[in-house]
């Protein structure tokens, strides 16, 4: 992989819309996000693209070193070698300049003149002396002489950017140059020996896109949480060219690494037990897998909060207890291309919703991402991770950048004994008899098992299912390579809770530390099947006291 920084300087005001939502009394915003003002990678590398294209038009050749650098559209859908990240604002010995408002006059489509007593405002970036905007574009591979010289023809050659050009706006000058390794990226990773867990931290450059299909709206939400397949997928790609013994042993080999899904804000965040609720007006979540275990083990039935809802995303435990992980959300506006041509589609526009780089102005967002395995392989994942990992949708156009921060070990839960005790106790106190025998299951990833499947691995173990909460969701994808669908199948979601209790009244306590240890059902290596005996966060927000109500 190739680094290059990317300098843009603007010679007059910049407005590139579909980026940021509307502002007090503008139509219109140009990009920005809790940083301010900056330039998209799309915009930066659409305007390389059209420049290329009008070079090679001109000269009646290159059409090869087009596609590779930019890639084509059509049934293939070949992805271009470069990615341009987002360029942030820079501003030597003073504060950045804010917004500028600029008035203009809407137009009468049917007659193509000015609107009487029609205006619409639009908020640009606005020209300063020393003003310029900086980031890094990325080649998957070295580039050819040959396609150096498009590139650097492109850049001498692209001077317009973003849109109202007709009004004077988007007028710049580009420059690239081939950046210095990243020397993190090189240091040596020393393995430790045996069987290890580790967290790795990863700090979001660019927005990312965690979703994988459009509604019929043409809108494509995105998931907070970055799956573990997905996290897997990032280090394949980034140990491609590196030694098949490490690429083999850390993804593919007999005991390849495993990747938990990773949660923002904290290594031991995780996804809203389906058991969890939250007060509407705020305050502190209530769970309610402690009453669910009374109601099943002795036939009462206990009071719950009334204006409650199901807690979602993902949650931590803090200093001033368990409490939501914050993130960002924004909608990207992007012009559809045609198949067919692989052009831009007139008229046709889709909206992206992604997470932003930055929970809080000055800070950005950090995901926790928990890998385990042979301290080797677990060595060559953090070494692909120190060179930087792209992740998510439209990586080709700026989103998905994530930079390795630091390794942590992974918080530890304590024992599954001291946590199952803590449990029958809370349990017999509730007037439950033979408590210690009862347990309760929490999903830390996606479970791919069918509710018969599940009862027969339970019964194994010697464990019956008493209830909980779970949720089933539908799972697919697409080959792209053969263009064929994959096998639809299902999965219960993370969060998934199970109450579970021995078939002989013993203790639950044997069985709950195997299925902590192996998980149930298949890919494991993507985090799929990861288990929790008595998480303490059933416990830290039980309903305490509650009142029985009549049967």
């Amino acid at each position: 992989m190739t680094r290059f920084t990317v300098s843009l300087e603007p010679h007059g005001s910049i407005f590139i819309g579909g980026y940021a939502a509307s502002e007090g009394t503008a139509d219109a915003v140009t990009a920005g996000d809790g940083r301010g003002a900056l330039v998209p990678g799309s915009a930066v590398k659409g305007a390389l693209r059209e420049a290329a294209e009008r070079l090679v038009r001109a000269a009646g050749s290159g059409e090869a070193e087009l596609a590779a650098l930019f890639g084509v559209g059509g049934g293939d859908g070949t992805e271009g070698i470069l990615r341009v990240g987002t360029l942030r604002a820079t501003l030597a010995g003073d504060t950045l300049p804010t917004l500028a408002v600029r008035h203009h006059v809407s137009l009468e489509r049917a007659t193509r003149s000015a609107a009487p007593g029609l205006l619409f405002e639009n908020r640009v970036t606005p020209a300063h002396r020393g003003l310029t905007f900086e980031g890094e574009m990325l080649a998957t591979r070295a580039l050819t002489p040959s396609e150096k010289d498009l590139l650097e023809a492109a850049v001498e050659v692209a001077d317009q950017l973003g849109g109202g050009r007709g009004r004077g706006l988007g007028w710049v000058s580009i420059q690239v140059a081939e950046a210095a390794e990243n020397p993190v990226a090189e240091e040596p990773v020393e393995a430790t020996p045996g069987w290890v867990s580790r967290v790795l931290v990863l700090e979001a450059r660019e927005p990312l896109q965690l979703a994988g299909v459009k509604d019929s709206g043409n809108f494509t939400p995105t998931k907070s949480v970055l799956d573990g397949s997905t996290v897997r997928g990032a280090v394949a790609a980034h140990l491609s060219g590196a030694e098949p013994a490490a690429l083999f042993s850390a993804i593919a080999g007999p005991h390849p690494v495993v990747f938990g899904d990773a949660h923002p804000e904290s290594a031991g965040a995780l996804a809203a037990p389906l058991s969890l609720h939250e007060p509407k007006g705020g305050g502190e979540p209530v769970d309610e897998a402690l009453l669910l275990a009374a109601e099943a083990r002795s036939g009462r039935l206990f009071e719950r909060p009334q204006d409650v809802r199901r807690a979602r995303g993902s949650w931590w435990r803090g200093p001033n207890g368990w409490t939501k992980a914050k993130v960002v959300r924004r909608t990207v506006t992007r012009t559809a291309r045609d198949t067919a041509s692989g052009r831009a589609a007139d008229g046709l526009l889709y909206t992206l919703e992604v997470i932003d780089p930055f929970v809080a102005p000055g800070k950005p967002l950090r995901l926790f991402a928990p890998v385990s395995g042979e301290g080797a392989a677990v060595a060559a994942v953090e070494a692909a991770a120190r060179g930087g990992l792209v992740v998510g949708g439209d990586r080709s156009r700026g989103f998905g950048r994530l930079e390795w921060l630091a390794t942590e070990e992974p918080p530890a839960l304590g024992a599954v004994a001291t946590r199952h005790a803590a449990w029958a106790e809370a349990l017999a106190a509730l007037g439950v008899p033979d408590a210690e025998a009862t347990g309760v299951v929490l999903a830390l990833g996606p479970v791919a098992l069918d509710a018969g499947r599940l009862d027969f691995e339970l019964a194994r173990l010697g464990l019956e299912l008493f209830g909980g909460v779970t949720r089933r969701q539908i799972h697919g994808g697409w080959l792209r390579k053969l263009h064929l669908p994959r096998t639809v199948g299902s999965h219960f979601v993370p969060g998934s809770v199970w109450i579970v209790a021995t078939r002989d009244g013993a203790s639950a306590c044997p069985a709950l530390e195997i299925l902590e240890a192996d998980g149930l059902g298949p890919g494991r290596p993507d985090g799929w099947g990861r288990l929790a005996a008595c998480h303490p966060i059933h416990l830290d927000t039980a309903i305490r006291s509650p009142k029985e109500v009549a049967a």
